[in-house]
């Protein structure tokens, strides 16, 4: 459906690089342009909120749509169990959308766009439902969070988040982390969202796991059906090790990790805390 259509004037970062991807060679004059950026993998994600989608439309005419596109296994997964990206999201594999080998897809929300809304009613659209209810209201979240994302101060945004973020985003591309024997992979691998909370020079992170991500973790207590505590305990007090030792020597941060899940938490607190975005690098495994 569509593709996402740019006008600009002069130089351009981004027809530059759509221009080497398709062996373009014109360059671009001081002339007004008009760029057509088309999903490498075929499909599209519909932004617009669901009582707007089937809205009259003389009411709303449009629908805001992001391009999907490929990411390798490594990013993808970072992308998954680290803190989020306000760029690029995750969506799951398997789901009825084009496969590529050793890559995975991600919404793209650098590159927005609107299309006709009668348009999803032809013959020769089709349309795919890939996330689950619960996966909706993440991805719904997040798309809010890129307009409204709490900033911080430039010391933390400097000092500490990327250093920690690079951190997590590596153990969290390590292969079969349900067997690894270092348990804060597995902590990382279970962690299906991470926040922030404390102050400037009090940081305190936490991270959400879930019984399902426990599970796929190798964290859960089949016997007890329960989390295993002893190890989680174990992990978390590694990881929060690993995390002080990223930043540099002298910073002067203080750092917390809690470990807990959404149905144990109370409003007051989701209410208090940051959901942690990380602003740069672009690439979550970037050095």
């Amino acid at each position: 459906m569509g593709a996402v259509n740019l006008v600009g004037i002069g130089t351009s970062a981004a027809w530059s690089s759509a221009a080497e991807h398709e062996g373009v060679t014109e360059e671009l004059g001081e002339e007004l342009w008009s760029l057509i950026i088309e999903s490498e993998v075929g499909w599209y994600v519909i932004l617009t909120q669901d009582c707007d989608v089937i809205r009259s439309p003389d009411v709303e005419p449009t629908l805001v749509v992001c391009p999907l596109r490929y990411v390798p296994n490594k990013i993808w997964q970072a992308l998954r169990s680290g803190p989020r990206s306000p760029r690029e999201f995750p969506f799951p594999n398997n789901r009825g959308l084009p496969e590529k080998e050793g890559h995975k897809s991600v919404a793209d929300l650098r590159f927005i766009t609107s299309v006709d809304k009668t348009a999803i009613a032809h013959r020769s659209v089709k349309i795919r439902r890939p996330l689950s209810a619960s996966q909706r209201a993440t991805f719904s979240n997040w798309v809010g969070q890129r307009y409204a994302r709490t900033p911080h101060p430039d010391s933390l945004e400097h000092d500490v988040l990327p250093k920690v973020a690079g951190l997590i985003r590596k153990l969290a591309t390590k292969p079969n982390p349900e067997s690894d024997p270092n348990p804060e992979v597995r902590l990382v691998a279970a962690s299906e969202s991470w926040y922030l909370g404390g102050n400037e020079k009090r940081v305190v992170f936490h991270t959400m796991i879930s019984e399902a991500s426990a599970r796929r973790a190798g964290l859960w207590d089949e016997a007890e059906s329960d989390f295993q505590d002893e190890t989680l305990k174990a992990a978390q007090k590694k990881l929060l090790g690993k995390m002080r030792a990223s930043l540099d020597s002298g910073s002067g941060y203080q750092m917390e990790l809690k470990v807990g899940t959404l149905h144990g938490v109370s409003a007051a607190d989701l209410l208090e805390w940051d959901e942690w975005i990380v602003e740069d690098p672009i690439d979550p495994l970037a050095e």
